[in-house]
């Protein structure tokens, strides 16, 4: 993965598997939607560079509930963790639909 967790521009010969499916699952979406799910998945990027793994490839589901923890250990409500796995779930539905 890059040093960055920046989703765009869209630079395909310099991009991953997994920022290529983002920007792809991004570009659907415009306005308010598009805004939240870049921070969600700049965030989950973000995440899965601190701990070393690739945002898309080899991602399990101890993965995930690990980085809901992280979520709830930085302060999110329930109810807030859960609207931050909406573009998370879509990505990872866009990216093994696509794949």
């Amino acid at each position: 993965m890059s040093t960055t967790s920046k989703l765009l521009p869209f630079q395909p010969l310099s991009m991953t598997t997994a920022e290529l499916a983002a920007v792809s699952f991004l570009a659907r979406y415009s306005g308010h939607t598009h805004e939240l799910y870049s921070y969600q998945l700049r965030r989950w990027f973000t995440w899965c560079q601190t701990n070393g793994l690739d945002p898309l490839t080899g991602i399990q589901r101890a993965h995930v509930e690990l980085y809901i923890r992280n979520l709830g250990e930085a302060g999110l409500m329930a109810s807030s963790i859960n609207t931050m796995m909406h573009g998370l779930r879509g990505y990872f539905r866009f990216a093994t639909s696509t794949a």
